[in-house]
């Protein structure tokens, strides 16, 4: 299959089902549960952020992902490689939205983000930088070589064990949390 006809089936498609996604939510009052009751109230819609994600099977690390406006609002496009690094990284759900909101902050502030390999790079420049992105450029260059190099770091491996420990013992309690502690990276 060639990449323009991936890209369409598995990439342009989930754009466009996120988007009507959206459009429903923009009307939803509440979440329904399985069973079709009223579940989880929303907040009214001029206090939400909705983020828009899509996750693109299928490409081998050969094709390129495109993320940005792709037509109706911002939508971070991963493969399943990238989405897998950037969900072991920021295991929590406030540490996942914080990444989404400062890549969208650093693209609508008009940056543009020119990246070689995966989002897994971008997501080493975020939180080599403090969890932020660097300010005041025009255009971000992300070397493919960046992600790699960092978890080659010392800081970064013993981070992860500490992790490892962290999750163990929330296992053992059932409170899956990792404590919070800055690491120099």
């Amino acid at each position: 299959m060639t990449s323009s006809r991936w890209e369409r089936r598995a990439v342009d498609a989930s754009v466009k089902q996120i988007y009507g996604a959206e459009r429903w939510l923009a009307s939803a009052s509440h979440v329904i549960r399985n069973d079709g009751s009223p579940g989880l109230n929303l907040p009214c819609v001029a206090d939400r952020r909705v983020h828009r994600a899509a996750v693109a099977f299928g490409g081998h690390g050969e094709v390129a992902m495109k993320s940005g406006d792709l037509g109706k609002g911002f939508v971070h496009v991963m493969s399943e490689h990238s989405f897998l690094e950037v969900m072991r990284e920021l295991d929590t759900i406030t540490d996942f939205i914080e990444y989404l909101t400062a890549k969208e902050d650093c693209v609508s502030g008009g940056c543009s983000i020119i990246m070689e390999g995966s989002e897994s790079n971008l997501l080493g420049l975020y939180l080599s930088n403090g969890r932020s992105f660097p300010g005041g450029s025009n255009v971000m260059i992300v070397d493919d070589t960046l992600w790699r190099d960092i978890q080659q770091k010392a800081e970064f491996k013993r981070r992860k064990e500490a992790d490892r420990e962290s999750y163990a013992w929330g296992q053992a309690y059932r409170t899956p949390r990792r404590p919070h502690c800055k690491i120099d990276w």
